[in-house]
């Protein structure tokens, strides 16, 4: 970030980015969303008493706040299976968008590093990351009552409830520095790992990934 920057902020939370843009870009060009209304009052105050007055607005995330735009600098402090297009929309030529990105598994979340050139082309990137913060709005969980944990490590996958969720896996560690793995379902899941894991190796095990983005700004 520098001073002068235009900078949308998303997930206010404790308003703790917000803050840190406001101080080195100006709180005039600064404007910082949350879903919660709750949450945006106290951002606000939390700003007000440090003596920066940015935009504090509610809203979703995942539109942004198109009456600011463009951008310079997107923050995105929750991660989302995929990249939202109107987020794109709204970076500017020569801005840059962080994001993450993760699916309904929180075992593989990735940084999404999205870049407007000076021509107006988008490029992005991907790094693995250990952590990702998944937004509790409308996320989908899948539950695993005591009774299906029992089965699977049981190694019965007989249940109606198991049929459900199709296809699981378990690894355990076995005293001797190795696991053992147990899989059931219509998929076999480690073998995906294991052939996944074949290729990466193969590619030279990198660190960063190209992201391809659709037309409407989605991952391909």
């Amino acid at each position: 970030m520098r001073p002068g920057q235009r900078v949308l902020d998303l997930g206010a939370g404790a308003a703790v980015t917000a803050a840190v843009a406001c101080h080195i870009c100006g709180d005039t060009g600064v404007v910082t969303l949350d879903r919660d209304q709750h949450i945006v009052v106290a951002a606000q105050a939390r700003l007000g008493v440090l003596g920066y007055r940015p935009a504090v607005v509610s809203g979703s995330g995942e539109d942004g706040w198109p009456e600011r735009a463009p951008y310079d600098r997107i923050f995105v402090s929750f991660a989302l299976p995929c990249v939202p297009g109107a987020l794109v929309d709204q970076l500017a030529p020569g801005g840059r968008m962080l994001m993450h990105i993760t699916t309904t598994s929180p075992s593989w979340p990735a940084l999404a590093v999205i870049s407007r050139c000076p021509d107006g082309r988008v490029t992005s990137h991907l790094r693995a990351v250990e952590f990702a913060h998944r937004a509790g709005h409308g996320r989908k969980q899948i539950f695993l009552s005591a009774a299906f944990r029992e089965r699977i490590a049981a190694r019965s996958a007989g249940s109606a409830e198991a049929r459900a969720f199709r296809s699981w896996m378990v690894a355990r560690p076995d005293g001797a520095g190795t696991w053992t793995v147990t899989a059931s379902g219509q998929r076999d899941i480690w073998a995906e790992i294991r052939e996944t894991t074949v290729q990466w190796r193969a590619a030279g095990e990198p660190e960063v990934y190209r992201l391809d983005l659709a037309a409407a700004g989605n991952p391909r």
